[in-house]
């Protein structure tokens, strides 16, 4: 017969109650990039849709490995009071750490990017001035091979 204990289902609850955290954390990681850079409505509601179509798959994993896909209502109730917790206690240091994170990326990004732009930018100039050049060699070459052969 099929028995489920009462210490599988007060462990299945603080593993989801775990899963909760880990998403709060990870709905943080969205948030925080969004406050660095910021997006239009649009794209603000493709990133909530992206969080959604990545956590949906990660509940359902998560429902599959631990109940054989059992819906439990206990299990989604600790997820929500996992997120929940998260989100009043450890989101806001989380959150800050995240924010000085992704402006420091942010902003090395752009002067590595800027670099990369002169560097390029004298690079294909240099390029620009070699092919100048050869097309006016040819041209001369092609002008006095006109000459020639107008000549004979």
């Amino acid at each position: 017969m099929w028995e489920i204990s009462n210490s599988f289902q007060v462990l299945s609850f603080f593993r989801a109650l775990i899963l909760g955290v880990f998403l709060g954390f990870f709905y943080d990681f969205w948030r925080s990039v969004r406050k660095v850079k910021k997006f239009g409505t649009l794209s603000v509601f493709f990133q909530d849709l992206s969080y959604f179509f990545i956590a949906s798959p990660i509940i359902f994993s998560f429902l599959l490995s631990l109940t054989n896909g059992e819906i439990r209502a206990f299990i989604f109730i600790a997820i929500i009071l996992g997120f929940i917790i998260y989100r009043v206690t450890l989101s806001v240091l989380i959150f800050k750490i995240f924010i000085c994170v992704f402006k420091f990326i942010f902003i090395n990004f752009t002067r590595l990017n800027s670099f990369y732009y002169r560097m390029f930018d004298s690079f294909f100039a240099f390029l620009k001035k070699i092919f100048d050049f050869f097309m006016a060699f040819f041209e001369k070459w092609r002008n006095y091979r006109k000459k020639v052969l107008k000549k004979k």
